[in-house]
Protein backbone atom coordinates (compact mmCIF):
# COMPACT_ATOMS: atom_id res chain seq x y z
CA UNK A 1 0.00 0.00 0.00
CA UNK A 2 0.93 3.85 -0.54
CA UNK A 3 4.46 4.56 2.03
CA UNK A 4 4.17 0.94 2.96
CA UNK A 5 2.13 0.43 5.99
CA UNK A 6 -1.09 1.54 7.93
CA UNK A 7 1.17 4.07 9.87
CA UNK A 8 2.30 5.42 6.35
CA UNK A 9 6.16 5.98 7.85
CA UNK A 10 7.21 4.76 4.65
CA UNK A 11 10.02 3.10 6.35
CA UNK A 12 10.56 -0.81 7.01
CA UNK A 13 13.74 -2.23 8.74
CA UNK A 14 13.88 -5.38 5.85
CA UNK A 15 12.79 -3.52 3.03
CA UNK A 16 16.00 -2.76 1.04
CA UNK A 17 16.81 -0.52 -1.89
CA UNK A 18 19.79 -0.37 -4.12
CA UNK A 19 22.66 1.09 -2.50
CA UNK A 20 24.82 1.59 -5.47
CA UNK A 21 24.66 3.03 -9.04
CA UNK A 22 21.92 1.28 -10.24
CA UNK A 23 20.86 0.16 -14.04
CA UNK A 24 17.60 -0.62 -15.41
CA UNK A 25 16.54 -4.39 -14.41
CA UNK A 26 13.08 -3.65 -16.62
CA UNK A 27 10.89 -1.43 -18.03
CA UNK A 28 6.99 -2.12 -18.23
CA UNK A 29 5.65 1.10 -20.85
CA UNK A 30 2.17 2.09 -20.32
CA UNK A 31 1.23 4.08 -23.80
CA UNK A 32 -1.96 4.08 -22.39
CA UNK A 33 -0.81 6.99 -19.78
CA UNK A 34 1.13 8.63 -17.50
CA UNK A 35 1.93 6.81 -14.01
CA UNK A 36 1.38 9.18 -10.95
CA UNK A 37 -0.23 5.73 -9.23
CA UNK A 38 2.70 5.15 -6.90
CA UNK A 39 3.60 1.40 -7.06
CA UNK A 40 2.79 -1.60 -4.45
CA UNK A 41 4.93 -4.61 -4.45
CA UNK A 42 3.42 -7.85 -2.83
CA UNK A 43 5.20 -11.02 -3.31
CA UNK A 44 6.34 -11.36 -6.64
CA UNK A 45 4.13 -8.67 -8.22
CA UNK A 46 3.62 -5.38 -8.52
CA UNK A 47 0.83 -3.28 -9.04
CA UNK A 48 0.06 0.03 -10.36
CA UNK A 49 -2.62 2.32 -11.63
CA UNK A 50 -2.22 4.79 -14.47
CA UNK A 51 -4.11 8.02 -16.35
CA UNK A 52 -5.08 5.10 -19.08
CA UNK A 53 -7.49 4.15 -16.11
CA UNK A 54 -5.86 0.84 -15.79
CA UNK A 55 -4.31 -0.89 -13.16
CA UNK A 56 -1.96 -3.21 -13.88
CA UNK A 57 -0.27 -6.11 -12.34
CA UNK A 58 3.62 -7.18 -13.34
CA UNK A 59 5.88 -9.28 -12.80
CA UNK A 60 8.04 -8.09 -10.43
CA UNK A 61 11.37 -10.40 -11.30
CA UNK A 62 10.75 -10.28 -14.98
CA UNK A 63 8.61 -7.03 -15.75
CA UNK A 64 5.85 -9.17 -17.55
CA UNK A 65 2.01 -7.95 -17.35
CA UNK A 66 0.08 -10.74 -15.13
CA UNK A 67 -3.04 -9.14 -16.29
CA UNK A 68 -4.68 -5.67 -16.56
CA UNK A 69 -8.20 -4.00 -15.38
CA UNK A 70 -9.40 -1.19 -17.19
CA UNK A 71 -11.48 1.16 -14.91
CA UNK A 72 -13.67 4.22 -16.46
CA UNK A 73 -11.46 7.08 -15.38
CA UNK A 74 -8.11 7.26 -14.43
CA UNK A 75 -6.08 5.39 -11.60
CA UNK A 76 -3.71 7.86 -9.68
CA UNK A 77 -4.44 6.33 -6.40
CA UNK A 78 -2.35 3.86 -5.19
CA UNK A 79 -2.96 0.46 -4.85
CA UNK A 80 -3.25 -1.52 -1.65
CA UNK A 81 -3.16 -5.29 -1.60
CA UNK A 82 -4.96 -7.81 1.77
CA UNK A 83 -5.71 -11.39 1.61
CA UNK A 84 -5.67 -12.00 -2.05
CA UNK A 85 -7.37 -8.38 -3.19
CA UNK A 86 -6.32 -6.01 -4.48
CA UNK A 87 -7.77 -2.47 -3.46
CA UNK A 88 -7.75 1.01 -5.44
CA UNK A 89 -9.28 3.95 -6.39
CA UNK A 90 -10.44 5.49 -9.46
CA UNK A 91 -11.30 9.09 -11.16
CA UNK A 92 -14.78 7.23 -12.21
CA UNK A 93 -15.94 7.96 -8.33
CA UNK A 94 -15.52 3.85 -7.26
CA UNK A 95 -13.53 1.68 -5.40
CA UNK A 96 -12.93 -1.53 -6.69
CA UNK A 97 -11.63 -4.54 -4.85
CA UNK A 98 -10.17 -7.01 -7.27
CA UNK A 99 -8.75 -10.62 -7.16
CA UNK A 100 -5.06 -10.20 -6.65
CA UNK A 101 -3.97 -13.27 -8.77
CA UNK A 102 -6.43 -13.18 -12.02
CA UNK A 103 -7.64 -9.37 -11.26
CA UNK A 104 -11.45 -9.71 -11.68
CA UNK A 105 -13.42 -7.66 -9.96
CA UNK A 106 -14.89 -8.89 -6.28
CA UNK A 107 -16.79 -5.59 -5.71
CA UNK A 108 -17.05 -2.11 -6.70
CA UNK A 109 -18.10 0.88 -3.72
CA UNK A 110 -19.22 4.23 -5.49
CA UNK A 111 -18.26 7.44 -3.90
CA UNK A 112 -20.12 10.71 -5.25
CA UNK A 113 -16.34 12.11 -6.47
CA UNK A 114 -13.07 11.66 -7.58
CA UNK A 115 -10.87 8.99 -5.37
CA UNK A 116 -7.21 10.27 -5.60
CA UNK A 117 -6.57 8.98 -2.20
CA UNK A 118 -5.19 5.72 -1.33
CA UNK A 119 -6.75 3.03 0.82
CA UNK A 120 -5.33 1.72 3.92
CA UNK A 121 -6.95 -1.35 5.57
CA UNK A 122 -6.64 -2.36 9.22
CA UNK A 123 -8.53 -5.15 10.84
CA UNK A 124 -10.77 -6.11 7.21
CA UNK A 125 -11.89 -2.31 7.11
CA UNK A 126 -10.68 -0.32 4.18
CA UNK A 127 -10.70 3.76 4.79
CA UNK A 128 -10.13 5.84 1.64
CA UNK A 129 -10.93 9.36 0.76
CA UNK A 130 -12.94 11.08 -1.91
CA UNK A 131 -13.26 14.27 -3.66
CA UNK A 132 -16.72 14.48 -2.71
CA UNK A 133 -15.72 15.57 1.15
CA UNK A 134 -15.91 11.92 3.12
CA UNK A 135 -14.03 9.77 4.30
CA UNK A 136 -15.41 6.00 4.20
CA UNK A 137 -14.46 3.19 6.13
CA UNK A 138 -15.51 -0.07 4.19
CA UNK A 139 -16.10 -3.85 5.16
CA UNK A 140 -13.38 -5.37 2.93
CA UNK A 141 -15.47 -8.80 2.66
CA UNK A 142 -18.77 -6.71 1.61
CA UNK A 143 -17.93 -3.76 0.06
CA UNK A 144 -20.32 -1.94 2.54
CA UNK A 145 -19.89 1.33 4.45
CA UNK A 146 -19.39 0.42 7.80
CA UNK A 147 -19.60 4.27 8.57
CA UNK A 148 -18.65 7.58 6.66
CA UNK A 149 -17.59 11.21 7.92
CA UNK A 150 -18.07 14.20 6.36
CA UNK A 151 -14.93 16.98 5.99
CA UNK A 152 -15.72 20.88 4.47
CA UNK A 153 -13.75 19.99 1.31
CA UNK A 154 -12.15 17.48 -0.63
CA UNK A 155 -9.90 14.23 0.34
CA UNK A 156 -7.48 13.86 -1.89
CA UNK A 157 -4.97 12.67 1.02
CA UNK A 158 -4.56 9.34 2.19
CA UNK A 159 -5.49 8.35 5.86
CA UNK A 160 -3.58 6.20 7.66
CA UNK A 161 -4.44 4.28 10.95
CA UNK A 162 -2.65 4.24 14.22
CA UNK A 163 -3.96 2.57 17.71
CA UNK A 164 -7.24 2.55 16.45
CA UNK A 165 -7.33 6.51 15.20
CA UNK A 166 -7.48 7.13 11.67
CA UNK A 167 -5.41 10.20 10.28
CA UNK A 168 -6.19 12.47 7.64
CA UNK A 169 -6.17 15.97 5.87
CA UNK A 170 -8.67 18.17 3.50
CA UNK A 171 -8.59 20.90 0.98
CA UNK A 172 -10.54 22.47 3.92
CA UNK A 173 -7.49 23.17 5.74
CA UNK A 174 -7.83 20.60 8.45
CA UNK A 175 -6.34 17.44 9.61
CA UNK A 176 -9.04 15.42 11.02
CA UNK A 177 -8.53 12.47 13.91
CA UNK A 178 -11.50 10.00 13.79
CA UNK A 179 -12.37 6.84 15.79
CA UNK A 180 -11.76 4.03 13.78
CA UNK A 181 -14.64 1.57 14.98
CA UNK A 182 -17.50 4.66 15.03
CA UNK A 183 -15.82 7.42 12.83
CA UNK A 184 -16.34 9.65 15.69
CA UNK A 185 -14.02 12.87 15.69
CA UNK A 186 -11.04 12.89 18.30
CA UNK A 187 -9.96 16.32 17.54
CA UNK A 188 -9.24 18.42 14.16
CA UNK A 189 -6.48 21.09 13.87
CA UNK A 190 -6.34 24.05 11.52
CA UNK A 191 -3.28 24.66 8.88
CA UNK A 192 -3.01 27.65 6.90
CA UNK A 193 -3.66 25.56 3.50
CA UNK A 194 -5.51 22.94 1.67
CA UNK A 195 -3.56 19.20 3.05
CA UNK A 196 -3.06 17.38 0.07
CA UNK A 197 -0.16 15.57 1.80
CA UNK A 198 -0.54 12.44 4.08
CA UNK A 199 -0.46 11.68 7.40
CA UNK A 200 2.41 9.94 9.17
CA UNK A 201 1.90 8.47 12.52
CA UNK A 202 5.01 7.51 14.77
CA UNK A 203 5.73 7.58 18.77
CA UNK A 204 2.61 9.21 19.41
CA UNK A 205 3.42 12.60 17.12
CA UNK A 206 0.91 12.75 13.69
CA UNK A 207 3.33 14.41 10.62
CA UNK A 208 1.54 16.43 7.70
CA UNK A 209 2.22 18.88 5.45
CA UNK A 210 -0.03 21.57 4.06
CA UNK A 211 -0.47 24.10 1.33
CA UNK A 212 1.00 27.03 3.47
CA UNK A 213 4.23 25.16 2.72
CA UNK A 214 4.35 24.08 6.46
CA UNK A 215 5.50 20.73 8.17
CA UNK A 216 3.39 20.03 11.36
CA UNK A 217 3.84 17.74 14.39
CA UNK A 218 0.27 17.47 16.00
CA UNK A 219 -0.37 15.13 19.18
CA UNK A 220 -1.61 12.15 18.01
CA UNK A 221 -3.85 11.70 21.14
CA UNK A 222 -4.98 15.36 21.22
CA UNK A 223 -4.22 17.38 17.83
CA UNK A 224 -2.32 19.53 20.16
CA UNK A 225 1.08 21.75 18.01
CA UNK A 226 3.85 20.48 19.06
CA UNK A 227 6.47 21.97 16.24
CA UNK A 228 6.12 23.17 12.74
CA UNK A 229 9.01 23.84 10.10
CA UNK A 230 8.83 26.27 7.23
CA UNK A 231 9.77 25.32 3.70
CA UNK A 232 9.78 27.36 0.79
CA UNK A 233 6.64 26.25 -1.26
CA UNK A 234 3.32 24.34 -1.08
CA UNK A 235 3.58 20.93 0.71
CA UNK A 236 2.35 18.19 -1.36
CA UNK A 237 4.72 15.42 -0.63
CA UNK A 238 3.54 13.09 2.42
CA UNK A 239 6.53 12.73 5.16
CA UNK A 240 8.65 9.68 5.97
CA UNK A 241 9.35 8.94 9.86
CA UNK A 242 13.16 6.91 10.13
CA UNK A 243 15.34 7.00 12.95
CA UNK A 244 14.64 10.05 14.65
CA UNK A 245 14.26 11.96 11.17
CA UNK A 246 10.99 13.36 9.28
CA UNK A 247 11.95 13.37 5.52
CA UNK A 248 9.34 15.32 3.14
CA UNK A 249 9.54 17.17 -0.48
CA UNK A 250 8.27 20.41 -0.98
CA UNK A 251 7.79 22.57 -3.86
CA UNK A 252 10.41 24.81 -3.63
CA UNK A 253 12.61 21.99 -4.73
CA UNK A 254 13.95 20.64 -1.63
CA UNK A 255 13.95 17.57 0.11
CA UNK A 256 14.14 17.92 3.76
CA UNK A 257 15.68 15.74 6.57
CA UNK A 258 14.41 17.31 10.57
CA UNK A 259 14.70 15.88 13.67
CA UNK A 260 11.68 14.43 14.91
CA UNK A 261 11.45 15.50 18.58
CA UNK A 262 11.69 18.94 18.27
CA UNK A 263 11.76 19.94 14.05
CA UNK A 264 16.10 20.82 14.39
CA UNK A 265 16.92 20.83 10.36
CA UNK A 266 19.64 18.33 9.76
CA UNK A 267 20.16 18.63 6.61
CA UNK A 268 18.39 19.76 2.78
CA UNK A 269 18.84 18.17 -0.56
CA UNK A 270 18.46 20.51 -3.59
CA UNK A 271 19.64 22.94 -6.33
CA UNK A 272 22.45 25.30 -5.62
CA UNK A 273 20.03 27.60 -7.83
CA UNK A 274 17.58 27.77 -4.59
CA UNK A 275 20.48 27.85 -2.36
CA UNK A 276 18.98 29.69 1.17
CA UNK A 277 22.36 31.20 2.39
CA UNK A 278 20.45 31.76 5.88
CA UNK A 279 20.31 28.61 7.22
CA UNK A 280 22.94 27.34 8.84
CA UNK A 281 22.23 23.44 7.75
CA UNK A 282 24.04 21.34 5.40
CA UNK A 283 22.74 22.01 2.00
CA UNK A 284 23.45 19.02 -1.03
CA UNK A 285 23.17 20.08 -4.68
CA UNK A 286 21.60 17.63 -6.54
CA UNK A 287 20.74 19.40 -10.06
CA UNK A 288 17.73 21.44 -10.63
CA UNK A 289 14.88 19.77 -8.91
CA UNK A 290 12.15 22.45 -9.56
CA UNK A 291 9.56 20.15 -7.46
CA UNK A 292 9.47 17.34 -5.18
CA UNK A 293 5.89 16.55 -5.00
CA UNK A 294 6.67 13.05 -4.83
CA UNK A 295 7.14 10.80 -1.29
CA UNK A 296 10.48 9.99 0.39
CA UNK A 297 10.66 6.04 1.08
CA UNK A 298 13.64 4.83 3.63
CA UNK A 299 15.69 1.72 3.59
CA UNK A 300 18.86 0.86 4.84
CA UNK A 301 20.08 4.38 5.45
CA UNK A 302 18.81 5.94 2.13
CA UNK A 303 16.07 8.05 1.14
CA UNK A 304 14.62 7.54 -2.11
CA UNK A 305 12.47 9.82 -4.20
CA UNK A 306 11.77 11.49 -7.26
CA UNK A 307 11.52 14.89 -8.59
CA UNK A 308 9.68 16.81 -11.23
CA UNK A 309 10.00 19.72 -13.60
CA UNK A 310 13.32 20.05 -13.11
CA UNK A 311 15.49 17.65 -14.26
CA UNK A 312 13.45 14.38 -13.62
CA UNK A 313 15.62 12.73 -11.83
CA UNK A 314 15.18 9.50 -8.99
CA UNK A 315 17.79 10.39 -6.53
CA UNK A 316 18.91 8.03 -3.57
CA UNK A 317 20.41 10.33 -0.52
CA UNK A 318 22.03 9.01 2.79
CA UNK A 319 19.56 9.80 5.12
CA UNK A 320 21.93 10.61 7.93
CA UNK A 321 23.93 13.47 5.48
CA UNK A 322 21.91 14.08 2.93
CA UNK A 323 25.00 13.36 0.64
CA UNK A 324 23.79 11.38 -2.77
CA UNK A 325 24.51 8.09 -3.36
CA UNK A 326 23.21 7.98 -6.94
CA UNK A 327 20.70 9.52 -9.73
CA UNK A 328 18.81 7.93 -12.29
CA UNK A 329 17.58 10.29 -15.36
CA UNK A 330 13.68 9.27 -16.53
CA UNK A 331 10.88 11.28 -17.13
CA UNK A 332 8.74 13.71 -14.54
CA UNK A 333 7.84 11.68 -11.43
CA UNK A 334 4.98 12.44 -8.56
CA UNK A 335 4.79 8.69 -8.14
CA UNK A 336 6.77 7.73 -4.95
CA UNK A 337 9.05 4.81 -4.94
CA UNK A 338 9.08 1.41 -3.73
CA UNK A 339 11.80 -0.85 -2.56
CA UNK A 340 12.17 -4.66 -2.25
CA UNK A 341 14.84 -7.16 -2.61
CA UNK A 342 17.38 -4.09 -3.99
CA UNK A 343 15.00 -3.57 -6.37
CA UNK A 344 13.28 -0.13 -6.42
CA UNK A 345 10.12 0.56 -8.32
CA UNK A 346 9.12 3.76 -9.36
CA UNK A 347 6.48 5.54 -12.10
CA UNK A 348 7.23 8.15 -14.21
CA UNK A 349 4.83 10.71 -16.30
CA UNK A 350 6.76 9.24 -19.38
CA UNK A 351 3.97 6.45 -18.97
CA UNK A 352 6.84 3.65 -17.94
CA UNK A 353 7.50 1.86 -15.10
CA UNK A 354 10.84 1.26 -14.02
CA UNK A 355 12.66 -1.72 -11.95
CA UNK A 356 16.29 -0.34 -10.53
CA UNK A 357 19.13 -2.62 -9.18
CA UNK A 358 22.78 -1.85 -8.42
CA UNK A 359 22.95 -5.98 -8.83
CA UNK A 360 25.73 -7.01 -11.54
Amino acid sequence: MFKGRASRTSYSRSATGPMGDVSIKWTFDTPDGRIKSSPAVVGSTVYVGTNGSKLYAIDAEMGTKKWQYEAVGWITSSPAVSNGRVYVGSWDHNIYALDAEIGITEWRFKTQHQVRSSPVIVDDVLYVGSHDGCLYAIETETGTAKWISRAGGQIPSSPAVSDGIVYVGSCDSYVYALNGSTGDLEWAFKTGGPVWSSPAVAEGTVYIGSYDSTLYALDASTGDLEWTVETGDRIHSSPAVANGLVFVGSTDGYLYAVSAGGGDLRWRFGSDLLRDLSSDAPVSMGGDLSYVRSSPTVGNGTVYFGADAGEDNLYAVDAATGGERWRFDASRMTSSPAISHNTIYIGTHGSSLYALTDEK
